[in-house]
């Protein structure tokens, strides 16, 4: 427990860590979603995405559903779409970029399949319009089963693609920076003070009175990863809280998921703890410059800074992108699975890199 104190007024003494931890992120946040929110207003302006659709699939009700729910999405001004009956046809239209987009329905099983364009934005709408639609395939389902006529009348709520208040596509750009700044100082901050840490104790000469203590070393090192975690709750608590009430950020809809969501920012923000602190007691000092470029780069190719960046087969593999998609897919669509998957990852990484810097400090005799 003394650990646990002995941090967190570290911590809360700390001015220079508490600004760039609470105060600075938030700053961003209005900074970068103010300065940015005209770009995203002249994109809405693009005229409807022209998307023609190819069915080969033999679920008759699956597929009238899907194409109820295009047309809903006509109806709004969102999308034009076309039947087409042929699939190579419709690629030589894409490729002389006559569309944007293929959707192609296959299998005994409606699978919804894409065939994109150049346009990155474009395509992650069209994603976007199909990850939300399958988000209601069970109540589809449910409805198949009782009575498949009731799909014929049947009125689609569809996500509002198109935030009307904030006129930027996809949802408020604020909402998007909230989370984003969130991922930027769980990489950025907590990553680079985890490995300043040991630079300090080493500093301090704590680290060669817990070298000659009597004490299990393997359990010590473990307890002082540990000991951060109220430090984690105070901050992304009030990150979250903080920019819901200044800027009036939205993230979830329910209670729930919110916790969800703070669960799983909790998570991560103790992987990335435990794998700092390894840097820091093989590394030392020396490697937080270099950290703070690679976690810079990482950041920014993951589309953290905007989200106009993204590179197709870079950015989609790094952990911060898959992070914040995580959280916009339960934020956009109360969809958990990739929450509940980034955060038994999480844990795991916890687990593996505490393990592994507790060996490496219970075997070293000398760090000076």
């Amino acid at each position: 427990m003394h650990i646990i104190i002995k941090n967190f007024k570290q911590y809360t003494r700390d001015k220079g860590q508490l600004f760039f931890s609470l105060l600075f992120p938030i700053l961003l946040t209005f900074i970068l979603g103010t300065m940015l929110a005209p770009m995203y207003e002249v994109q809405t302006e693009i005229e409807a995405i022209h998307i023609e659709y190819v069915n080969s699939s033999d679920d008759v009700e699956g597929v009238v559903a899907f194409e109820n729910f295009l047309h809903e999405l006509e109806k709004e001004e969102i999308i034009n779409v076309k039947l087409s009956t042929d699939l190579e046809r419709s690629k030589v239209n894409l490729a002389e970029t006559k569309i944007d987009t293929i959707i192609e329905l296959t299998g005994e099983d409606l699978a919804i399949n894409m065939i994109t364009g150049e346009d990155g934005l474009v395509n992650q709408i069209v994603q976007s319009m199909i990850k939300g639609y399958i988000q209601n395939e069970k109540i589809v389902r449910t409805i198949i089963e009782k009575d498949s006529s009731l799909l014929m009348n049947m009125q689609f709520i569809s996500q509002d693609f198109i935030d009307r208040e904030e006129e930027n596509i996809g949802f408020a750009i604020m909402d998007y920076y909230g989370i984003a700044m969130i991922i930027m100082t769980i990489f950025m901050v907590c990553f680079v003070a985890a490995i300043d840490n040991y630079s300090k104790e080493k500093a301090d000469k704590t680290i060669i009175r817990l070298q000659i203590s009597s004490k299990d070393q393997f359990l010590m090192f473990i307890q002082t990863n540990l000991s951060v975690i109220p430090q984690i709750f105070f901050q992304i608590g009030v990150l979250m809280v903080g920019s819901v009430l200044l800027l009036d950020v939205t993230y979830c809809d329910t209670l729930g998921d919110n916790l969800l969501l703070f669960s799983m920012l909790v998570c991560v923000t103790l992987a990335i703890v435990a794998l700092g602190s390894v840097f820091g007691l093989v590394c030392g000092k020396w490697i937080s410059g270099l950290a703070n470029v690679m976690v810079w780069t990482l950041l920014f190719f993951s589309g953290t800074y905007s989200k106009e960046v993204f590179v197709e087969g870079l950015s989609n593999y790094l952990p911060p992108y898959m992070i914040q998609q995580a959280a916009f897919d339960l934020t956009l669509y109360g969809n958990n699975g990739g929450v509940l998957i980034t955060m038994m990852i999480s844990l795991t990484l916890f687990v593996v890199f505490s393990i592994m810097g507790a060996v490496i400090f219970s075997k070293r005799r000398s760090m000076v």
